[in-house]
């Protein structure tokens, strides 16, 4: 009887150290006490990309030259003009001019020098007539700009085409856009 008194408490004394153990241990994971702090710092970094080294964004300064070109869209003319930096664009990003200056194209944007590019339409309702001036592909305006109707002369033969695309272009062709025309002519160019 001693004996099984013995195994008895034994296996009690076993049994208790074992559920101590398993409620200590689910203390401690779940508390995280005792673990380093690198620990935590291992998960984050397995998910979040390393930081790039930061470079300050440039910004337009008071010295900041501002170059603005206007391109006309009818005879391909650059129109510049030129002024230091107003003093609400002064500490504005690229992508804050960009919000400003819809419709513009920021050729270059440094603390220095911006220059911004618009290419102006044409006249509301512009067409164009593709025709034959002297053997060459040439381009109309339908309404003449300026006093006159020849918008430009192409150095490309009318003789190396069709006879097909010949007489269309006696006849000339019709255009309602500057991007219509630019693709007809680099099919008639090439």
């Amino acid at each position: 009887m001693l004996k099984t008194l013995k195994v008895f408490l034994i296996t009690f004394v076993c049994v208790f150290v074992c559920f101590l153990g398993l409620r200590l241990g689910y203390d401690f994971i779940t508390s995280k006490k005792g673990v380093p702090e690198i620990a935590d710092n291992v998960g984050e970094a397995a998910q979040a990309p390393p930081a790039a080294p930061s470079v300050p964004e440039p910004r337009v300064k008071s010295e900041t030259r501002i170059v603005y070109e206007y391109i006309s869209s009818i005879d391909g003319a650059v129109e510049k003009s030129e002024e230091t930096a107003p003093y609400f664009l002064i500490g504005k990003t690229l992508a804050e001019i960009k919000e400003l200056y819809k419709g513009w194209s920021a050729i270059s944007f440094t603390e220095d020098l911006i220059v911004l590019r618009k290419t102006n339409p044409p006249p509301d309702g512009q067409k164009y007539v593709v025709g034959v001036v002297d053997g060459q592909i040439a381009v109309f305006y339908k309404n003449p700009v300026n006093g006159t109707n020849i918008k430009e002369i192409t150095s490309s033969p009318v003789g190396a085409l069709p006879r097909e695309e010949q007489q269309k272009l006696l006849d000339g062709i019709e255009v309602g856009t500057e991007t219509e025309l630019m693709r007809m002519l680099e099919d008639y160019g090439s």
